[in-house]
């Protein structure tokens, strides 16, 4: 009895704290209750795939890839759990926040440099394993130079090999790199 008694008393809580975050994410980005439902149900979903250490932390990765991704709530419900799965699995995998991802991606779909936000994400990823984040600069760089790299007619994966050909021979980080680019 007392252990069925903290089973339901744990899924009270649960449900409040989920209650908590669906209204806090409800509130920070202007959604309706439809919408707020809807994220909410996806929020769940992603984290009971094992993603994000709780449902803060994926309504956090929503709340990013709403602020930062043009267009991010027009996808399909199962298009914004696949981006948000590939935004917690690439800042868990690189050790960097969410927002920051998001913030490079979004500026790399509006300059052209990808298609949309998961192959975004996965020419980060490629940065990251080819040791363009060797300064810690990496998402900076992609953030502050999409434009440039767009007005010299760079898509992600080059702009990539520009940057990693840099650095091999011999500039100090990618934000030197990058910053050549835009003088040129």
């Amino acid at each position: 009895g007392a252990l069925a008694g903290a089973a339901l008393a744990k899924g009270i809580s649960d449900n409040m704290n989920i209650a908590d975050s669906r209204a806090k994410l409800q509130a920070q980005l202007g959604l309706t209750a439809q919408d707020a439902q809807k994220y909410g149900k996806i929020a769940g979903d992603v984290y009971r795939g094992n993603f994000g250490e709780s449902i803060d932390d994926v309504n956090t990765a929503i709340k990013g890839l709403s602020n930062n991704i043009e267009g991010f709530g027009d996808q399909s419900p199962d298009a914004i759990k696949k981006t948000t799965e590939a935004a917690l699995t690439l800042a868990s995998t690189f050790d960097v926040e969410v927002n920051d991802a998001a913030r490079a991606a979004g500026a790399m779909i509006q300059n052209g440099m990808a298609g949309n936000a998961n192959e975004a994400f996965d020419i980060i990823a490629r940065g990251f394993q080819t040791g363009l984040d060797s300064s810690g600069d990496f998402l900076d760089t992609l953030n502050e130079y999409a434009p440039q790299f767009r007005k010299v007619g760079l898509d992600g994966q080059l702009a990539l090999g520009l940057v990693s050909q840099g650095l091999k021979a011999g500039a100090r980080d990618a934000d030197t790199v990058a910053d050549a680019v835009k003088e040129f």
